[in-house]
């Protein structure tokens, strides 16, 4: 029988501590039965050795019973199979998992918990990416593609190097000065390349290469919000299907390989954000993102706050990323945001949406004004906020929050149908620049007959009003 309540299994942590507990995944050696064993430990403790899940919760109503501290203990199917492919036959492992590491049903626990999120995956030997227990084939295609896509690039510095180009004129008389591209150099002698011969690909192998690697990219894992800062926080990633594992190398060639390799016809461009934010549709665009993300913040060790893309930007960009719970919308993009962020959102699951919404705002027109920057309009801002954070009923209260602080919105170019159909188009619809003291509108002519409004800007004016449209001045972030 098993129990429905679960605290008595979960030793108490200090919440007001760097505590977490850890799960002890126990070998097949003991049994069938997957079995646990819970510990706390201490994100400040130097030897603390262990991995981080990253995963898919899938449906409630799909449950697995595996063994915590010597009680029966229920899991969704999708954790029991991960589980499963990750335990040894004869070692333990030691990981963090969300679902079996917090207990769910204590909300100040949850809490303290989920703030620590950014120093869990970020403080984790490796992050597991599980996708699911099918895939392995693709997987394991995508491996094979990557090693020789590699052999194929050194094949190429090879013969771009100085002493590499004094050899092969000896071998292949008929090959120019020019020559250097991997194809031309396939009779090159094996002791020339430390005794193996290269593999090349043909363009079938290039195709089922990438077919291999979009079935991946388009499974269900992707969409979800949470794993956005899992893995951008995570030192090394390996992705996981079943018992096939692309390594922490493999993982992030894979990744680089389509920013720089993919054919143009299909390349993602995800920085190319239509109105709605990310294309969560498209192949390779979520994957593509969080590797940007990642190399940005580690080329930047020492200044990770200033990588980030402020809380309300990032809300807008993933908005369309799938989380349970709508607050989860602002908490799981905390550990990717500016610290001021992080400081002044706490993460209190008690607390209204609409609330978490003003609260929001609160910093954000205080510190980045997020709302009144960008490629679209800040009514269109707005709206999607209002939309995607399910304040619809409370809309009035958002907006007279933000407009506190700034003035009113951004008003519409006509009809609301008219200003939706401007900033879908292109980024550069409208452009707002200044030029010799004055603040210059450009508009497209099939907007308005006159395709330049200038209207000058007085040394001791901040706000200009012309036609019921208000342009505010701001020291600290330019014109809005």
């Amino acid at each position: 029988m098993v129990n429905s309540s679960r605290s008595h299994i979960y030793p108490a942590l200090d919440k007001s501590s760097s505590k977490i507990r850890l799960i002890h995944l126990q070998p097949r050696s003991r049994g069938d039965k997957i079995t646990c064993r819970l510990c706390i430990a201490d994100l400040n403790d130097d030897d603390l050795k262990y991995e981080a899940l990253s995963y898919e919760w899938g449906e409630k109503d799909t449950s697995r019973i595996i063994l915590v501290n010597g009680e029966e203990f229920p899991v969704r199917e999708n954790l029991w199979w991960a589980l499963t492919y990750l335990r040894e036959d004869n070692a333990e492992r030691v990981f963090w998992i969300d679902a079996l590491c917090i207990d769910q049903s204590d909300e100040r626990e949850r809490n303290h918990q989920v703030s620590l999120m950014t120093q869990v995956y970020s403080r984790a030997s490796r992050v597991v990416a599980w996708l699911g227990k099918d895939g392995q084939d693709d997987l394991m295609q995508v491996a094979k593609f990557i090693d020789i896509l590699e052999e194929e690039s050194e094949l190429n510095d090879l013969v771009k190097d100085d002493e590499a180009r004094g050899f092969l004129p000896h071998f292949l008389p008929s090959v120019g000065p020019r020559s250097t591209t991997a194809a031309s150099f396939w009779s090159v002698p094996v002791n020339m390349l430390n005794g193996s011969a290269p593999r090349r690909l043909n363009e079938d192998d290039h195709r089922r290469g990438w077919e291999a690697w979009d079935n991946i990219c388009h499974r269900s894992y992707w969409s979800r919000l949470w794993i956005l800062q899992e893995l951008i926080l995570a030192g090394i990633l390996v992705l996981r299907c079943g018992n096939v594992e692309l390594d922490r190398e493999s993982t992030h060639r894979i990744f680089d390989r389509t920013r720089t390799q993919r054919p143009p016809s299909s390349e993602p461009k995800p920085d190319r954000l239509a109105q709605d934010g990310l294309d969560y549709s498209s192949h390779s665009v979520i994957p593509l993102r969080i590797h940007q993300r990642r190399t940005r913040m580690f080329l930047n060790p020492d200044r990770p706050g200033n990588t980030f893309t402020t809380l309300v930007g990032q809300f807008l960009i993933y908005r369309k990323a799938q989380c349970a719970d709508v607050r989860d919308r602002i908490f799981g993009l905390l550990g990717i945001s500016p610290q001021c962020c992080r400081d002044n959102i706490p993460v209190d699951y008690g607390i209204s949406t609409i609330d978490l919404a003003l609260s929001v705002i609160a910093h954000d027109e205080f510190e980045h004004q997020s709302f009144r920057s960008g490629s679209f309009s800040s009514k269109l801002r707005a709206d999607s906020y209002i939309k995607y954070l399910g304040c619809t009923n409370d809309a009035h209260r958002v907006i007279a929050a933000i407009e506190a602080t700034d003035g009113p919105l951004w008003p519409p170019f006509g009809s609301p149908e008219e200003e939706q159909e401007l900033w879908r188009r292109h980024d550069s619809s409208v452009v707002t620049f200044i030029q010799a003291g004055q603040l210059v509108l450009q508009f497209p002519e099939r907007y308005t007959d006159q395709q330049n409004e200038s209207m000058e800007i007085g040394m001791a004016g901040k706000e200009i009003v012309r036609d019921n449209m208000f342009v505010r001045h701001r020291s600290r972030s330019g014109f809005h």
